[in-house]
């Protein structure tokens, strides 16, 4: 599995971050220390006094504090400008009525697979870290995780949830993708069929959203 390459490397490696990374795109930063300071904006919410207060319930789920918080820095990163409050609670809603529909559908990925994908993900980051004709960027990753206060060990420890979450949501949009493609012409060009499972996974994600049940709690 080759993880490495280019943009994806951040869309993979930036976990808890990784929600708006890897549905929604993100701007590129321009050097090792923005990204060491995205992960000190990590710390920082992680020390937030309130960051375990539940703040929303998506179809009974909690959300807290530091989940909006998190996804308020990855989307300003994203766009490159000041966000509204409301907006983070859209892209929170999206992702995690992604999540529920994947475990309801059974796309679930283990605990345990979400775990050996973040472990594979560490050797590959740590391969690139060593190789000379790496230019992948590993190093800006690395500042990333220096930022959060963690050793390599301990992020990618941390990280299986996410993983976990990512990876089943992966799972759902391929299963639509699939669905779509069975369910077409053959003649279709490429070029429609990717239009086609893409407004298919967008028409799934908006009714999904629109029938959530959402509690805001603060």
């Amino acid at each position: 599995m080759k993880i490495f390459q280019s943009k994806p490397i951040v869309q993979l490696v930036v976990v808890g971050l990784v929600i708006c990374i890897s549905f929604w795109g993100y701007k590129h930063l321009g050097a090792s220390s923005d990204y060491f300071h995205l992960g000190e904006k990590m710390r920082v919410n992680i020390e937030d006094k309130k960051a375990d207060t539940v703040i929303m319930k998506i179809n009974d789920t909690p959300i807290t504090k530091l989940e909006f918080l998190n996804q308020k820095v990855m989307l300003e990163m994203s766009t490159g400008n000041a966000v509204k409050d409301s907006e983070v609670k859209e892209k929170i809603i999206e992702y995690n009525v992604l999540w529920q529909e994947a475990k309801k559908l059974g796309l679930e990925v283990s605990i345990e697979e979400a775990q050996e994908y973040a472990n594979q993900t560490k050797q590959s980051l740590m391969d690139a870290m060593i190789d000379p004709d790496n230019t992948d960027n590993a190093d800006m990753i690395v500042e990333y995780i220096n930022g959060t206060g963690k050793s390599l060990d301990e992020f990618f420890a941390d990280s299986a949830v996410s993983y976990q979450k990512m990876l089943s949501i992966g799972k759902l949009r391929q299963s639509v993708y699939s669905d779509v493609a069975a369910s077409i012409s053959k003649d279709l060009g490429s070029k429609e069929l990717i239009k086609a499972q893409q407004g298919a996974f967008e028409s799934l994600t908006e009714e999904l959203c629109r029938d959530a049940n959402i509690e805001e709690i603060e």
